[in-house]
């Protein structure tokens, strides 16, 4: 990923509807736009985003809560796939979870999500367990895990 052409930052309340359309297009049970607000507005949330231009290319959503970083949803664009962006999406939000004190970091993932397990796998992240029937299609979830 060149980093000239894009940015990296915190999102925004203006990028809602974004985020909302890239859940949308990156995973088989998104959660709604309301649902991303409410998370949105919890203090305890941290979504970042990656864009080019003014354009929001991926996103983060998770929640720093005690010392653990949980991350709710990673969605990147799917024309600007395979090009490292979910993986920088990935290690800048750790840093920034670093920085306020974040020690572990955490997730569920769709068995069958190969490309999200690849890369987890890239950033040091290791299956701890495994959830039975954990989507509402009733497909299982991986819980993985890394020291941060």
């Amino acid at each position: 990923m060149n980093n000239s052409h894009y940015f990296f930052r915190e999102a925004r309340g203006e990028d809602i509807d974004s985020i909302a359309r890239l859940e949308s297009l990156c995973h088989k049970t998104p959660r709604l736009k309301e649902q991303l607000l409410c998370d949105f507005s919890s203090p305890y949330s941290l979504f970042t985003v990656i864009g080019t231009g003014e354009r929001i290319i991926a996103y983060t959503c998770t929640t720093l809560l005690m010392d653990e970083l949980e991350i709710h949803s990673l969605g990147v664009s799917p024309i600007f796939r395979s090009r490292g962006i979910g993986l920088k999406l990935l290690c800048k939000t750790i840093d920034l979870a670093v920085k306020r004190g974040m020690h572990k970091a955490w997730l569920e993932v769709r068995v069958s999500n190969l490309a999200a397990r690849r890369l987890y796998k890239r950033c040091g992240f290791r299956e701890k367990g495994r959830r039975k029937r954990y989507y509402r299609d009733g497909e299982d979830a991986l819980v993985l895990a890394k020291i941060i």
